[in-house]
């Protein structure tokens, strides 16, 4: 009912743990990382989240399909494949709250991932847009 309350832009930053500690002294958290978003920060900010979700896999799944050396697509490979635990956590703890002590194996994965771009630039794989040549 809450959500329904300002369903676009919710009630602000951390008033989910407000909201929590006035029905229950004993949760500070709704133990949903979805819905700690909603409520905090409404279907713009869910919208937001989610694009930049969406666009990091997207991006790691297309350099891993340019990427020759197995090693490095492994690597890849593996930060594309962290994203569904991380996910999956999601639904059930509140992960963003806890990134320093749960995601840095996932960061570090995809910081690792993007480190492979120069290496494309070089073999002219993935051509920067400032020299790219315009047709028409």
């Amino acid at each position: 009912d809450e959500i329904r309350k300002k369903p676009f832009f919710g009630h602000g930053a951390n008033a989910s743990e407000d909201f929590l500690l006035r029905i229950s002294k004993d949760f500070a958290h709704p133990h949903n990382e979805f819905l700690r978003i909603l409520f905090d920060y409404g279907f713009f900010g869910m919208a937001l989240f989610s694009y930049g979700f969406y666009r990091q896999v997207r991006r790691l799944y297309y350099l891993s399909g340019l990427l020759d050396e197995k090693r490095k697509k492994y690597i890849v490979q593996s930060a594309l494949w962290l994203f569904v635990p991380y996910f999956t956590l999601m639904t059930t703890d509140n992960i963003l709250l806890y990134a320093a002590f749960i995601l840095n194996i996932h960061f570090l994965f995809i910081g690792i991932a993007e480190s492979f771009v120069p290496d494309l630039y070089k073999a002219e794989k993935i051509i920067p847009v400032h020299i790219q040549k315009v047709s028409g």
